[in-house]
C-alpha cells in the first residue's frame, strides 16, 4: 500500500483497501471492520479510536468530491488499473474441446482484490465475495477469473502461502501501487484528466513467429510479464483484446449510512464486575444513526436488506453460502393426481352450463347463418345440433361449453372445456386450434397437434358434437 506524504492519516489504509475499491466494496468493508469493534469495558478507548477512525475514512471516500480532491492530492488518479492476461490454444479460441489455459496476472493479488497488503483475513473474505459476484457470465474469461480469484482467495487466507506469495512479489513484480514522489498540486491535478480504473482483461492467442526456428520464448514487451515462462509449443493464431464489464457501483441509500460513536454501551452480561459505564461523547460526522453495539449485532443487517453484496453474508465466501433446496422433479403419481383435481374442478365449473343444453342451443341459433353469402361454414352433422349452421368470417370463433364464448357446446362429463378451441382465418387458409381441451377428432383421428389448417370437408369431433367445415363452391371462370 502506498504511504501517502504530507497527511497522517490514510483512509484507504484505515478500511485496508486499495485506492482504486468501488463504492459497494468500502461500504462491504467497512460495516465489517465495524462488526469487530465492539467495545469492552476494558477497551473503550481503543473501540473508540477505532471507530473514530472508520467513521473519518468512510465519509471521506463516500464523498465523491473529497475522495477526488484526496486521490489528485496524493498522485493517486494516475495508477494504472489490474491487468490480466489469459492465454489459450489455439483449439481453445476455435471452440474445441481439450483446449488448454493459463491465466496471468500482470498486476497481483491485492490489486485484484482491491485491497490492502497488510488485509486482514476478513477483508480478504469480503472482497473476494465482492469481486466474485461481479462475474455473473459463463464466458470463457469469467471462468478462467474465477479460478484466479479463488487462488488468490486462497493464498491470501493461507500465512504460509501468502508470506511466500509477497516475497516472490517483491521479487519479481513492481509494486502495483508505487508511492508519489511528490503531492501533485491541485492546479496540476485538475488539468491532467483522470485515467480510467476499469480492470482490463487481454485474451492473447499467437506466439511469434522466430520461436518455431530459434526455439527462443515470446518477447511480450510487458515488463511485468517478462519473467514468466512461455507456453510451450504454442501456435501463432489469434491476438484480440477484450475489455471485461466494468465494476458497477451499486449502494442503496440505507447502506450509506456510517455508525454513530454517540456512546459506548457496555456489555452487562460479559462485564458483570465491571465498573458503571460512562458515556463516551465523540460528534459523529453528517448521516451517522447507528452504534457500535448496535453494530456488531442483528441490527446491522436491518438496512442492507437489499443492496450490499446481493445479500451475500459479510465475511463469508461466495461459494459457503448456503444453496436453496431443489424441488424434486414430480412423479407420475403426482401427475395424475394432479391431473384428477383439474378434471373434478373443470367439472363443477361446466355444471352449471350443462344443465339447460335448450340455453346453449339458442346460443348456437343466435350466430348468423353463412347461407346469404355463400361463405365458410362449420355444418353441425351428429350431436344436438344437427343440421346448425356456424359462419365462419374474419373474426375468430371460439367454441367451448363456457356461456360467454361464441358457440357454446354443452360437454358431458367434461369432454368440452369452457373454452376448447378457436377457428379463424388467415389470409387464404383457414385454422384450428385446441386451447384447452382434449377428447378433439380431426378426420376420424386424435388431434395430436396444437394446430392444423382446415380443407374443405374435414369433419370435426368435439365431445358428442360433430360438425363439418365447408368452403364455398368456387365460381365458375
Amino acid at each position: 500500500m502506498f504511504e501517502a506524504q504530507g497527511s497522517p492519516f490514510n483512509p484507504y489504509r484505515a478500511l485496508q483497501l486499495h485506492p482504486q475499491a468501488p463504492r459497494d466494496l468500502i461500504v462491504a468493508a467497512y460495516w465489517r471492520l465495524v462488526e469487530r469493534c465492539r467495545p469492552r469495558a476494558s477497551s473503550r478507548a481503543s473501540a473508540e479510536v477505532a471507530i473514530g477512525e472508520l467513521n473519518a475514512a468512510y465519509q471521506l471516500l463516500l464523498d465523491p468530491a473529497a475522495r477526488l480532491s484526496y486521490d489528485d492530492e496524493h498522485g493517486l488518479t494516475k495508477l494504472a488499473p489490474p491487468r490480466i492476461r489469459i492465454w489459450r490454444r489455439p483449439a481453445g479460441v476455435l471452440g474445441l474441446g481439450g483446449s488448454r489455459a493459463e491465466i496471468r496476472t500482470a498486476s497481483d493479488y491485492y490489486h485484484l482484490l482491491r485491497i490492502d497488503r497488510e488485509a486482514d483475513d476478513d477483508i480478504v473474505d469480503v472482497a473476494h465475495a465482492w469481486v466474485a459476484a461481479q462475474l455473473t457470465s459463463q464466458s470463457v474469461e469469467d471462468q478462467l477469473l474465477r479460478g484466479l480469484l479463488d487462488e488468490a482467495h486462497r493464498t491470501l487466507r493461507d500465512p504460509q502461502l501468502r508470506a511466500r506469495y509477497n516475497k516472490s512479489l517483491k521479487c519479481h513484480v513492481p509494486a502495483a501501487i508505487p508511492s508519489p514522489a511528490a503531492p501533485v498540486a491541485p492546479s496540476a491535478a485538475a488539468e491532467a484528466p483522470a485515467e480510467t480504473t476499469e480492470p482490463e482483461l487481454e485474451l492473447v492467442d499467437v506466439t511469434p513467429a522466430r520461436e518455431a526456428s530459434t526455439g527462443e520464448g515470446p518477447s511480450l514487451g510487458d515488463p511485468q510479464v517478462e519473467a514468466v515462462p512461455a507456453l510451450p509449443r504454442a501456435r501463432p493464431l489469434l491476438r484480440m483484446f477484450r475489455r471485461s464489464p466494468a465494476l458497477i457501483d451499486v449502494v442503496s441509500v440505507a447502506d450509506e449510512q456510517p455508525i454513530a460513536v454517540a456512546t459506548l454501551g457496555g456489555d452487562a452480561a460479559d462485564d458483570a464486575a465491571a465498573e458503571p459505564e460512562r458515556a463516551i461523547a465523540i460528534e459523529p460526522p453528517p448521516l451517522l444513526a447507528a452504534t457500535p453495539d448496535a453494530a456488531a449485532s442483528v441490527a446491522v443487517a436491518d438496512p442492507r436488506s437489499d443492496g450490499l453484496l446481493r445479500r451475500l453474508r459479510l465475511g463469508s465466501r461466495l461459494s459457503s453460502a448456503p444453496r436453496a433446496p431443489r424441488t424434486p422433479p414430480p412423479t407420475v403419481a403426482d401427475q395424475r393426481r394432479e391431473a384428477e383435481v383439474a378434471r373434478d374442478e373443470r367439472l363443477l365449473g361446466l355444471r352449471d352450463a350443462d344443465a339447460a343444453p335448450a340455453g346453449a342451443e339458442s346460443e348456437v341459433g343466435q350466430l348468423p347463418a353463412a347461407g346469404a353469402d355463400g361463405g365458410p361454414e362449420l355444418v353441425f352433422v351428429a350431436g344436438p345440433f344437427t343440421g346448425s349452421r356456424v359462419s365462419v368470417g374474419q373474426q375468430a370463433l371460439t367454441l367451448g361449453s363456457n356461456p360467454a364464448v361464441d358457440v357454446v357446446l354443452p360437454g358431458l362429463g367434461g369432454r368440452v372445456a369452457p373454452e376448447h378451441a378457436r377457428v379463424w382465418r388467415h389470409g387464404r387458409h383457414f385454422f384450428f386450434r385446441q386451447l384447452d381441451g382434449g377428447h378433439t377428432e380431426i378426420a376420424g383421428r386424435p388431434l395430436s397437434l396444437p394446430l392444423v389448417i382446415l380443407e374443405d370437408g374435414d369433419e370435426i369431433q368435439i365431445g358428442q358434437h360433430r360438425m363439418r367445415f365447408a368452403l364455398p363452391p368456387e365460381a365458375d371462370p
